[in-house]
């Protein structure tokens, strides 16, 4: 049985859909009858570097916001739970001895997530890099979570990509670019958390008892998109169940009081019901929008202002709606009240359509694995 190590941002990463895609990768894979286990591994900045610690900058939060860091800690609590469950290397490697996992591992593969994200990732790892050519190398939707690369960018990426045996995307905007640029060929694959369908969801899913509520998740931080929600909720007479994005944790302070129940200790499990749940979802998030779509939640999407990689947030999403023939649940910056009130819900017919939809990417996804795993 071939081992297949999955580098991506798994270890220590306190998002919701980072975990669910994580956990969707390496369970599809162990499926098709592999041994496989995401690569624990984490970034170490040198001393030198300008970057300030991470646990120091944590350190400074909490004394600045101590209150309600301990609320968030509840919330990481069990996002840290469930990263334990995905099958894992029990060495945490480090960029220090990343090569030592290459003994560990028959196959690799890179993806999903913004990966490819040159303003801040290294693709020595996160493109595998550091593996040698006798291994099979491949990447699974991996994000670039741009829409154009410059000269330069172009440069510091297809070397890495070249050496890729098997090269799949998660945008459509560059795929034609790059296979051009390197002359291999490259496709466009859907998010892992799509390969598994709704029923697979379920086994893990822990459904919510709140009732008559819009879920609203946020990974940006804007006062004026949190305004219409509130109003939005009025008029529909819901309330609003919120869950701050963790990571946030300097901004979180001004936006502890939003909405009308924030629950404690969510995992992802409980993500994914509090979708399921929903009257409404009105999020920002990639992830969110893929679970309301597998479970037939109504849902908005705001562009993302104030967040990590907000300018680079449209092109996955355009690329996830424009497939799912969904690009009416894209709010613009300008939209109004009025606007969001009046938009028409998605009828069963279009959730039929919908489905069809998912299916063909899913199945096209799943032929792009089994030719790269085993051939």
């Amino acid at each position: 049985m071939d081992r297949v190590g999955i580098i991506t941002r798994y270890f220590n990463n306190f998002n919701y859909g980072g975990l669910l895609q994580s956990y969707a990768l390496q369970q599809f894979i162990q499926s098709m009858g592999f041994d496989v286990k995401q690569i624990s591994f984490t970034f170490t900045k040198s001393r030198g570097s300008l970057y300030i610690n991470t646990a120091i900058k944590n350190i400074i939060k909490s004394l600045f916001f101590h209150e309600y860091s301990r609320h968030v800690r509840r919330w990481r609590t069990g996002l840290k739970a469930f990263e334990r469950t995905i099958p894992h290397t029990e060495q945490i490697y480090s960029n220090k001895n990343i090569k030592d996992c290459v003994k560990e591992f028959d196959i690799f593969i890179c993806g999903s997530d913004q990966i490819w994200n040159l303003d801040f990732s290294n693709l020595y790892y996160y493109a595998l890099g550091f593996v040698p050519d006798n291994k099979k190398k491949i990447s699974y939707s991996a994000s670039i979570g741009k829409s154009r690369l410059d000269k330069n960018e172009k440069a510091q990426m297809y070397p890495y990509l070249k050496r890729l045996d098997y090269i799949s995307l998660r945008e459509t905007q560059l795929q034609a670019e790059i296979s051009k640029d390197i002359q291999k060929e490259v496709e466009v694959v859907c998010d892992p958390a799509m390969l598994l369908n709704r029923k697979q969801w379920d086994k893990i899913k822990k459904a919510s008892d709140l009732k008559n509520y819009i879920f609203v998740y946020l990974l940006g931080d804007d006062e004026n998109q949190r305004r219409l929600v509130t109003q939005f909720a009025k008029k529909k007479e819901l309330q609003i169940v919120f869950i701050p994005y963790t990571l946030r944790l300097f901004r979180l302070k001004k936006i502890s009081q939003f909405g009308d129940v924030q629950p404690d200790n969510i995992d992802p499990a409980g993500f994914i019901g509090l979708i399921e749940n929903a009257e409404y979802v009105i999020t920002d998030s990639f992830h969110a929008s893929v679970f309301s779509i597998l479970y037939h939640t109504d849902f908005y999407v705001f562009e993302r202002k104030g967040g990590e990689g907000d300018e680079n947030m449209g092109s996955r999403l355009h690329t996830l709606l424009d497939k799912m023939l969904l690009k009416d649940r894209l709010l613009p910056d300008d939209v109004t009240l009025e606007e969001m009130l009046s938009a028409d819900s998605i009828s069963e017919a279009k959730w039929e359509t919908v489905d069809k939809e998912v299916e063909a990417y899913r199945e096209k996804s799943i032929c792009f694995l089994k030719k790269a795993l085993c051939s």
